[in-house]
């Protein structure tokens, strides 16, 4: 038999920090039995594999070489990303907690062809309306416009499209934050970070 299977479970083991003799106690079976699968002169079956995945083993980068672990810490990254540029901090972490179990079993009964309704996107859509990026005032985006063109106006100054998008954006944002007050000053702070004609002095 190939080794390349008992490489991977060697890996595993090693990842978790576990002893040949702890790991063989951890998953049920004899220190024996687990140099035996490591060396590659016994395949291992399914209930060891089972075993190996209750312990914290990743069998899906044991039996293919593509870790789970990995994908599934490369998800974290993109919704930890997700959630800095959305700004929905820790105060909706169990509301994310909450969505992902959704989206798991939205998963789940697409797989099986189970039902229509999928009450994670629900919860998606709701959690996202809660970000404050994403949340449209119409009322306060008007009320920025107005300050910066008066703002931009008054300096002489013209943005390009993209940095008056970008000053906009900046703009919202901080007007959005509990206690905020969206003065003139404040709006020449912004403006000038773009454009260096644009002073608050």
């Amino acid at each position: 038999m190939s080794t390349i299977v008992g490489d991977r479970i060697r890996e595993e083991r090693k990842r978790l920090g576990l002893s040949q003799a702890a790991f063989a106690t951890k998953v049920g079976v004899h220190r024996r039995t687990q140099v035996n699968y490591e060396s590659g002169e016994r395949k291992p079956d399914t209930e060891y594999l089972e075993a190996l995945a209750l312990a914290g083993g990743d069998i899906g980068y044991v039996l293919t070489g593509e870790s789970e672990f990995d994908r599934l810490q490369a998800y974290k990254l993109a919704l930890d990303a997700m959630r800095f540029e959305l700004e929905l901090f820790s105060e909706h972490d169990e509301e994310w907690v909450r969505v992902l179990e959704l989206l798991a079993t939205d998963w789940k009964d697409f797989r099986l062809h189970r039902g229509s309704k999928f009450p994670g996107r629900a919860a998606v859509t709701t959690l996202l309306k809660k970000s404050p990026v994403l949340m449209l005032d119409t009322r306060l985006l008007e009320d920025v416009i107005e300050k910066l063109e008066f703002v931009l106006d008054s300096k002489g100054v013209r943005l390009p499209p993209s940095e008056k998008a970008s000053a906009i954006l900046c703009l919202f944002r901080d007007a959005k934050k509990p206690g905020a007050h969206l003065d003139f000053k404040a709006v020449e702070v912004v403006a000038s970070r773009f454009d260096s004609r644009v002073s608050s002095g």
